[in-house]
């Protein structure tokens, strides 16, 4: 079954709940777009979180974009970009990943 994430958006929005989803490799327009949107718009908020456990220490830093211009209008109701930066370490190896999602609105 072909997922196309555009007719899932529309479910649930015509159902007016609200959601987050994360943008993926699948979806590459729309990730290279989010890519470049956190550098020139200053962030709505910044939230930074460290976290130590075990063999792992974790920094997260989450960062809400709500200027939202230039999306393919198939994706509609988007409210707001979050990007999760985690950098840290796991059994004494370093790590660093991004994501991107974005949060849906069906009111």
């Amino acid at each position: 079954m072909h997922y196309t994430p555009k007719k899932t958006v529309g479910q649930i929005i015509s159902s007016e709940n609200d959601y987050v989803i994360a943008v993926k490799a699948n979806q590459p327009n729309l990730l290279a777009y989010l890519r470049t949107q956190f550098e020139p718009i200053p962030p709505l908020s910044v939230n930074l979180h460290i976290e130590q456990c075990r063999d792992r220490y974790t920094q997260r830093k989450v960062s809400v974009l709500d200027t939202i211009a230039g999306i393919e209008p198939q994706w509609l109701g988007i409210q707001q970009m979050i990007r999760v930066e985690r950098t840290g370490t796991r059994a004494n190896q370093p790590f660093s990943e991004t994501m991107f999602d974005r949060q849906f609105s069906g009111n």
